[in-house]
């Protein structure tokens, strides 16, 4: 039930492998791996185009799903409209709506005592004093198993992994960017 497809562009494939590979009629879940800017950015173009090719000429809409990985929002060449139209899904340990309340007013408070937009790190930083450096006024509490921590938005659950003695939180946030636009995450 599986079929791996190597993407060579380099091999002037066009859009007649990839529609090929799209219109089967199945659902398709394509993974791709690369980590170049490049590379992801054609790639996606690809797919993005086979998908709008099959679609004018009156076939089905192909049904996939793409799921990258979430470095590739520090690529600073991708055309973020491409994550939409291929339905990209990215696994992430922390993502941040800015349009949520929480959100916007940390991004006031940090943009008026640092003069500048929060980064990831800025959301991190917080919600990891938030976690831990209450315990620094009382005695250390080591009970975080199965505990869950929602500081800003992002939630975590510390679990001990096994032969292990620390706690690794083991949530992680599905961002699923939509046709019509929208961002969902669960």
């Amino acid at each position: 039930p599986y079929a791996r497809h190597n993407y060579r562009y380099a091999v002037k494939e066009g859009d007649q492998g990839l529609s090929s590979l799209l219109a089967n009629g199945k659902d398709n879940l394509l993974i791709v791996l690369s980590d170049s800017g490049l590379e992801v950015d054609r790639i996606l173009a690809a797919i993005a185009s086979a998908n709008t090719n099959l679609v004018a000429r009156g076939k089905t809409p192909p049904r996939f799903t793409i799921v990258g990985n979430s470095r590739w929002n520090r690529f600073g060449n991708l055309d973020r409209a491409l994550y939409f139209k291929d339905r990209l899904v990215l696994f992430s340990t922390y993502h941040a709506k800015r349009d949520a309340e929480v959100i916007k007013t940390f991004d006031s408070d940090y943009i008026k005592a640092f003069g500048a937009l929060p980064s990831l790190y800025s959301y991190r930083g917080y919600d990891a004093a938030m976690i831990f450096v209450p315990a620094m006024y009382s005695d250390i509490q080591y009970d975080m198993e199965g505990r869950r921590y929602t500081p800003l938005q992002t939630s975590y659950t510390f679990q001990q992994m096994p032969g292990g003695s620390n706690h690794v939180n083991q949530n992680w946030m599905r961002v699923s960017y939509r046709p019509d636009f929208t961002i969902t995450v669960d």
